[in-house]
């Protein structure tokens, strides 16, 4: 209940404030105040995506031929992340240890290249993806491995349907040209 009673020219306002109704009423404000306040962040879950290594001169055994009658293999990964992006993939590609697939077998074009990912830039469903710094192509069945390594890599995801290479802002396809 609200009242007013004049003093002198000023006017003072009671509150009459019944506790058991108010107190859920700022309990609840509380809450919601704390709660838009806080920065969510998702949930970490495992999630699981695959980098491709090649499988040299195995004749399309058990996988499509590339190449020099090479093979890309997918081997998973396993992280706890909130989300996966091509960038995961990307860079576990260009700086997984040889420890992990020379025991299968697998060679990995990037071993002695020195690339970082810049930045994976979506557009209509294409990942244009650049990179920097130096690759190193050895053999002249280097260039489709590393076409075939980064193709494979980045279009696993579910929302890129095709890739496009740069390093140092130039086209991969120029660069991979110019090597043979």
């Amino acid at each position: 209940m609200i009242q007013t009673r004049p003093t002198s020219r000023r006017y003072f306002i009671t509150i009459d404030l019944n506790m058991k109704r108010i107190l859920p009423i700022l309990i609840l404000i509380t809450t919601w105040i704390i709660a838009g306040c806080s920065s969510q962040t998702p949930a970490q879950e495992e999630r699981s995506f695959d980098v491709y290594y090649i499988a040299i001169d195995n004749n399309g055994e058990r996988w499509p031929v590339i190449g020099c009658n090479d093979s890309a293999v997918e081997m998973t990964k396993t992280v706890f992340e909130p989300y996966l992006a091509p960038e995961d993939a990307i860079r576990a590609l260009l700086t997984t240890d040889a420890s992990v697939y020379e025991p299968f077998g697998l060679y990995n074009v990037f071993e002695v290249s020195e690339l970082e990912l810049e930045q994976v830039i979506m557009s209509w469903n294409i990942a244009l993806t650049y990179l920097s710094w130096q690759l190193v192509i050895w053999w002249v069945c280097d260039t489709p491995r590393v076409q075939a390594q980064l193709y494979y890599t980045t279009t696993q995801f579910d929302n890129i349907d095709d890739a496009i290479f740069f390093i140092n802002d130039e086209p991969l396809v120029d660069i991979l040209n110019q090597a043979n």
